[in-house]
């Protein structure tokens, strides 16, 4: 998931995204990694977090 903050440094989002669903790793990991960077202001990825996070928690979801 390292290998993706430059990416997002960048605020080169649609390459970090992408890099994040093909990323090798468990959702839990891909949402840790998300709210890092969603708390950090990233508003695409506040998007992307609350998309991951709305099917299992609603009230969570809306949040973002």
């Amino acid at each position: 998931m390292q290998a993706i903050d430059p990416f997002v440094e960048r605020q080169e989002y649609a390459a970090a995204l992408d890099r994040l669903k093909r990323a090798d790793a468990n959702d839990e990991t891909k949402r840790a990694w998300l709210l890092r960077h969603a708390e950090a202001g990233h508003v695409p990825l506040q998007y992307e977090l609350a998309a991951l996070l709305f099917p299992h928690d609603p009230a969570e979801g809306l949040k973002w």
